[in-house]
């Protein structure tokens, strides 16, 4: 087997980039979004995710993880907090208080299947891909990187479709700071 094997500290740190990039995105998201309509801030968070997934996509076997994998990462943690976030507001903004539960509910279900829907498409294409090159003589390391190569070109076209569905369905006003007290001040001068 050779090379070089990490143990778990440094393959904890390793994942560092990756949780800088998230608490980046979703810290800045919140504040975007007073400022910039829900729809432009899931877009760019999508947009992003879909360049990573493209950035890890030209990886291979003797990638680089300074120059190809941290990177990458940052990037996608990044898009991920700060589409996370935007979609998350934009599925409860405006919700009555006693149906706020259930559009909660629906949210966490529809990324639960999501995810998992996703995970197993993308897994059945990288080993659609995968297989055969290892039976017609390609190296597992060369044949295992085509098969996730693919399969991350296929995540990035369905990040890119997700960033343009929600430019064009989200709601384009940013959001207000306070929603409840407008509508109190209305109710007490009627």
């Amino acid at each position: 087997m050779g090379g070089w094997q990490p143990n778990p500290l440094q393959t904890g740190a390793a994942w560092l980039p990756f949780a800088a990039g998230l608490i980046l995105g979703a810290g800045s998201a919140p504040k975007l979004l007073l400022k910039i309509a829900p729809r432009l801030v899931a877009a760019t968070g999508a947009l992003l995710s879909a360049v990573a997934a493209l950035w890890f996509s030209a990886i291979a076997e003797n990638a680089s993880y300074w120059l190809h994998l941290a990177p990458a990462m940052f990037v996608l943690a990044l898009g991920f907090g700060l589409g996370v976030i935007a979609l998350t507001q934009a599925a409860v903004y405006l919700v009555d208080q006693d149906k706020a539960g259930i559009a909660s509910a629906l949210l966490n279900s529809a990324q639960q299947i999501g995810v998992a829907l996703g995970l197993a498409v993308l897994a059945a294409v990288a080993a659609t891909i995968s297989v055969p090159q290892e039976h017609a003589g390609v190296s597992p390391g060369a044949a295992l990187t085509a098969g996730y190569s693919t399969a991350l070109l296929g995540a990035a076209a369905i990040l890119v479709i997700a960033g343009v569905l929600a430019l064009t369905t989200l709601n384009g006003h940013p959001t207000p700071e306070t929603q409840n007290s407008d509508t109190s001040t209305d109710e007490l001068t009627v």
